[in-house]
Order: C-alpha cells, then sequence, then structure tokens
C-alpha cells in the first residue's frame, strides 16, 4: 500500500536530518503500516542514526565536559480553561514563535496533531480534577511548522486554600556550548574506557533522573544496581558523560524548576519548595542560595532579577 508524499512525510525526514546534525542520533522516525519508497527511506534513515551512533561509541565515547553548560527549563503557564496565560522567554525561542503568537491561544495549537489524544488524556484528567502532576510525551510545533518532542510535565498549582485552577506545563532542554576539549577520545589515551553497555546505562540513568527529579533521589549504588552497571562506572562515567554528578544535575533540575516557578506563579515558596520534592523549606532555601548566589525570597519579590544567574 502506497501513500502520497506529503508535507508531513518531509517534516519528519527533514526533522530527522536536523537532529543527526545535531549529534542526537537516538531520534527516530516513527513507523508506519505502509510498504513504500517514504517507509523505505524513512528506515533506512533510523538504520543510519543507529549505525553512527554505534559507530561513535565503538571509537570510544562522547564525553562533553564543559560542553553542557546550562539546562533550560521550558514552562507555559495554563488557567482552567488551558488557555496560555504566561511562558519562560525560552519556550518562544526554541518554538521561534512571538509572544502575542501564544499568550492567549489554546494550549493544544501549539501541539502536532499525534498529540492531540495524549493531551486530551491530559484535559479530562484536568476537569475530573484528577491531576496532581504527572508527565507526558507532547510534540510542540515551531514557527517554522516543524516538530518538538518532549518529555512534559504537568503541575498543578496550590495554594494556602488548596489546589488552584493553574497548571505549568514545563520540559528540560541543555544547551550545548563549544569547548576546547576533545569530544571523542581514542585508544590510547588515557582517559578510561567504558563499553556501550555502561554508556547506554549512563544514558539511561540520566533519562530516569530528569523524569524522576521530584522524588527522593536514589543512590548511587541503588542507581547502579537498577540499571546493572558498576557504581564506580556509574560515578565516573556520568560526570564525563555530561559535566555533573547524579546528585549535582538531580539538584540542578530541582533548582530550575523552583525559579520557574517562583517566577510564574503565585504560589508560596513553602508550596514551591513542596511540590520540587524538598521536605524542609530550610534546606530549600540554602540549596537555592548556594546555587544562584541569592536567595529564593529576592526572585519572589523581584522575578526579574538575575544576579549572578547561569
Amino acid at each position: 500500500m502506497e501513500r502520497e508524499f506529503n508535507l508531513k512525510n518531509m517534516r519528519e525526514i527533514f526533522r530527522m536530518i536536523v537532529e543527526v546534525a545535531k549529534g542526537n542520533f537516538a531520534y527516530k522516525i516513527p513507523r508506519s503500516n505502509y510498504r513504500d519508497l517514504i517507509e523505505a527511506l524513512s528506515q533506512r534513515l533510523n538504520m543510519m542514526a543507529e549505525d553512527l551512533r554505534e559507530n561513535l561509541n565503538h571509537l570510544s565515547y562522547v564525553n562533553p565536559h564543559r560542553n553542557y553548560q546550562h539546562i533550560h527549563n521550558m514552562c507555559f503557564l495554563l488557567d482552567d480553561a488551558q488557555n496560555i496565560t504566561g511562558c519562560s522567554p525560552n519556550a518562544l525561542k526554541l518554538l521561534n514563535r512571538e509572544q502575542e503568537e501564544i499568550i492567549g491561544k489554546a494550549f493544544d495549537t501549539i501541539l502536532s496533531r499525534e498529540s492531540m489524544p495524549v493531551y486530551n488524556e491530559i484535559r479530562q484528567a484536568i476537569n475530573k480534577n484528577e491531576l496532581s502532576n504527572s508527565s507526558f510525551q507532547l510534540e510542540y510545533v515551531t514557527g517554522d511548522n516543524l516538530l518538538v518532542p518532549a518529555k512534559c510535565f504537568v503541575l498543578r498549582m496550590v495554594d494556602e486554600q488548596g489546589p488552584t485552577g493553574e497548571y505549568t506545563v514545563s520540559f528540560f532542554t541543555t544547551i550545548v556550548q563549544k569547548s576546547d576539549d576533545t569530544a571523542i577520545h581514542q585508544n590510547g589515551n588515557s582517559k578510561k574506557k567504558m563499553s556501550n553497555w555502561d554508556i547506554k546505562a549512563i544514558q539511561s540513568i540520566h533519562d530516569y533522573i530528569s523524569h524522576n527529579f521530584t522524588n527522593p533521589l536514589l543512590s548511587n549504588k541503588e542507581l547502579a544496581h537498577m540499571f546493572d552497571i558498576n557504581e564506580h562506572k556509574l560515578t565516573y562515567g556520568f560526570k564525563t558523560l555530561f559535566g555533573f554528578t547524579p546528585f549535582k544535575y538531580f539538584t540542578e533540575l530541582r533548582l530550575q524548576e523552583s525559579k520557574t516557578l517562583i517566577r510564574n506563579t503565585n504560589n508560596s515558596l513553602e508550596d514551591i519548595s513542596e511540590s520540587i520534592g524538598y521536605t524542609s523549606y530550610p534546606h530549600f532555601s540554602k540549596a537555592f542560595k548556594r546555587r544562584f548566589g541569592y536567595s529564593p525570597i529576592v526572585l519572589k519579590r523581584n522575578p526579574d532579577h538575575h544576579g549572578d544567574d547561569k
């Protein structure tokens, strides 16, 4: 069965090429039930990306140490009708849209058609007051009609009276900057080597932390056991691949999320602290000040404050 080549097919193929050019060899074009030249091309591109990923791992491993400089939070604030009432500047930049194109519009207007079944489930849960906080896979549509897939976190806001009618939808992206460091270490260098299995396990741990940062972090020993990797390799490899220890990456995600919530919601600092997983506000406040150089209350009083932000 064949199909007519259309703009959607072109966007998927173009998106794949862009992701490979960026070095994201894990991206895949969704498969279909068609048996035609378009499906053959999509399959070949997927195989090419997998080959590139395996070959890169076989050479040694990617070491973007000091390349991963900043973790940015993309955030949308929704009202009880699921209209967008606010968003972070990073979200506008990523989607290549102007503020007037988004603010006041229904959230589903920036989602792909394929994301609508998932988003409808979210809306039903919201309308039934059954959603507290959850994560979902959604696809955003940029101003250039490109697709941006992302694992999104949907969080219901609370105040002193309890749950409100406001929600945040957020996801994280890492901004990569060039470094003078060599990205790939060939055999013979003094750097320790990791097998393909080790690298994949560490990447899985990175994803696990990204999706569960509001829950207590497992110890390195527990993470190593869960993902079947040596604890020493996990400790060394995670920092080598991502520039953070697992705990520091976990803390960074929490604090970046808290900063977004402080700037874009009316929630109290204590509620925000609890919503991102801290059991003690003083502990959260101390971690926040140590990371950003000023206390959460300074940002609460002046949401435009930046200080020494990175």
